[in-house]
């Protein structure tokens, strides 16, 4: 399903919506893949949409202004699954997104990502969560970052990110098999502290680097 000025047609658990969210909120919850277009008012997508996003495997955000983050856990309890299930993530002309997601993070945040995409999101600093939370437990399980599904990585523009990766989540990039950067002018190391023991990157088949003067 399609919404906006193109018109309508079927496709299942699919929405693509320009501009007005809320009205379509009650189609949200069990839908697959989500683009959002020039969407403003939200800072977040959860909680602000008070929504788990639980079967969601593809999200893409495009000149959503305002967003900070797509998680907001500072403020109350954000749902154990939000997005557990995201497969491809795609981020672009988001000029005010700081970061994914600050902490404490849902369990199972990003654990079967396999693409993420990021292009012209200036204010970005942190693409990945960046505190381990080893000491964090909730139902007796240790909560922590892992990208162990991670595929694909393509940044552009980006002028504030330092770093791709915290050096916590560098053991789990076995998959990761292609990374393109572009364009990021404040960009200091692709993992953070990269003196990181045993390190693996087995997988990793393209690396493409370009106007990165800091690297």
């Amino acid at each position: 399903m399609r919404i906006g000025k193109f018109g309508t047609w079927p496709i299942p658990r699919s929405l693509r919506i320009k501009k007005s969210v809320d009205a379509w909120k009650q189609l949200f919850e069990d839908v697959e893949s989500l683009a959002l277009n020039d969407v403003v008012g939200h800072p977040n997508l959860v909680p602000s949409l008070d929504l788990r996003f639980r079967n969601l495997t593809s999200l893409d955000l495009y000149l959503c202004g305002s967003m900070q983050c797509l998680i907001d856990a500072s403020k109350q309890q954000v749902p154990m699954i939000a997005f557990s299930n995201l497969r491809k993530l795609s981020l672009s002309y988001m000029f005010d997104l700081e970061e994914m997601c600050n902490v404490p993070q849902p369990q199972g945040f990003l654990q079967k990502l396999e693409e993420v995409k990021v292009e012209s999101c200036y204010n970005m600093q942190v693409l990945f969560p960046i505190v381990e939370l080893m000491s964090i437990e909730q139902e007796g399980h240790s909560r922590h970052l892992s990208l162990q599904s991670l595929k694909i990585v393509e940044i552009e523009r980006c002028s504030n990110l330092k770093y791709m990766f915290p050096m916590f989540v560098a053991n789990s990039l076995g998959q990761l098999h292609t990374l393109k950067i572009k364009s990021c002018s404040q960009l200091e190391e692709i993992i953070q502290d990269s003196q990181v023991p045993n390190m693996r990157l087995q997988s990793l088949k393209e690396v493409k680097v370009e106007k990165c003067d800091n690297l």
